[in-house]
């Protein structure tokens, strides 16, 4: 007989000689453990995986219902200009067209250009019923100039238009630079949309 089968055996003859409450009881206990084991470790990640996969079968079933209502301008819109977020206050948005415009300038490495706040003004009326209700929704405006390469231009517009606080490129207006033929000097208006409260 091997060792560990001498040891079930020691532990069976034990377990067999208790009392049959005694018995119950070890077994009861037993039987607890397992299930808490079970709960933790099995049940519940089960359950909670479960919950997610139906939370994102219900979000995807949403999504298709409201994909089906749209109309094809709007599906258009949305592959052309991609998201649009909700229009945040006034000084929210000036503060990120700035600060964007300071970051793409910088990582590009245009590091001499002067930013100046510009009037934007009111959005046509009705504009974002939807997120602002009866608030106005005004343009907020930034101006600045650059001396640049054709090359680095192209990848300004680029970040410019995929930064999050800008919402278009209203106006830029390219000149040969005099001094140097390789340069172009560039004036650009960039606009982000805010939430101006009040009546339209």
């Amino acid at each position: 007989m091997s060792t560990a089968a001498g040891s079930k055996h020691v532990l069976l003859a034990q377990y067999m000689a208790l009392s049959p409450l005694m018995r119950y009881a070890l077994a009861g206990i037993l039987a607890l453990v397992l299930w808490l084991f079970l709960e933790d470790y099995c049940w519940a990640p089960a359950r909670k995986w479960s919950n997610e996969c139906t939370q994102i079968e219900d979000n995807l079933e949403r999504c298709s219902e409201l994909r089906s209502n749209l109309s094809d301008y709007v599906k258009s819109s949305a592959v052309t200009y991609g998201t649009v977020a909700i229009p945040t206050d006034i000084p929210t948005t000036r503060e990120g067209i700035s600060k964007s415009v300071d970051e793409i300038l910088r990582k590009n490495g245009v590091a001499k250009f002067g930013y100046e706040e510009i009037g934007g003004g009111k959005m046509p009326s009705g504009a974002f019923i939807k997120s602002v209700g009866t608030n106005r929704v005004e343009r907020c405006r930034g101006e600045f100039q650059v001396e640049t390469t054709a090359e680095v231009l192209t990848k300004l517009t680029r970040d410019l238009e995929q930064s999050d606080s800008i919402d278009a490129i209203a106006s830029i207006t390219i000149r040969r630079n005099k001094d140097d033929k390789a340069k172009l000097t560039v004036d650009l208006v960039v606009e982000g949309w805010a939430n101006a409260g009040g009546p339209k």
